[in-house]
């Protein structure tokens, strides 16, 4: 197994998980317990970091899902590098960089961060999973769409142990996409 320090990052083979306040060993602990080791080893646990680089990006798009305890909210919010026009408009080119955070009492998670996208965009649906009579289990699916690629994401967040545990629903490469119900 390869640990690999970056600042701000650890990567524990094909786990990455973004803390800047964590150790390697608090890390594989807390995977253990969270996930197991099939879906562990595809998975990424995303830690709350004290601010993202949002340098030359605008906010393409915010929601604030409802929530009875305003201390459980949840802000999402994605971000693009992109100008706008006289009107507002987004002015698009061929790529952009993309940025796609959820913001909680415990910090900022970056769930997209910031990467360049060609020929595409972002996407996220946010829902919350009825379990046992109660809205229990928050999930946000993020959809990038590429040129050549379509990867989609879930992201689950634990609210005990304040992380997100995102993991790979589908990634598609070297396709050529032919139509979407996504406006862009």
């Amino acid at each position: 197994m390869n640990i690999n320090k970056i600042p701000g990052k650890i990567e524990v083979s094909n786990i990455n998980v973004f803390s800047d306040k964590l150790t390697a060993t608090d890390i594989l602990s807390i995977s253990n317990k969270l996930i197991g080791a099939e879906l562990l080893q595809r998975s990424r646990l995303i830690l709350p970091v004290a601010s993202v680089n949002l340098t030359g990006m605008n906010l393409f798009c915010r929601s604030e899902p409802y929530v009875e305890d305003p201390s459980k909210q949840i802000v999402i919010s994605l971000y693009v590098r992109a100008d706008k026009d006289g009107d507002g408009n987004f002015m698009f080119d061929d790529g952009q960089d993309w940025l796609l955070v959820a913001q909680t009492s415990a910090g900022l998670y970056p769930l997209f961060p910031r990467k360049f996208v060609q020929i595409g965009m972002v996407n996220y649906t946010a829902y919350y999973e009825f379990n046992s009579g109660s809205y229990e289990t928050f999930h946000i699916v993020v959809t990038v769409t590429a040129s050549a690629g379509l990867e989609i994401y879930d992201c689950v967040y634990n609210a005990a142990k304040k992380l997100f545990v995102r993991s790979p629903v589908y990634n598609a490469e070297n396709i050529n996409p032919a139509g979407s119900s996504y406006p862009f």
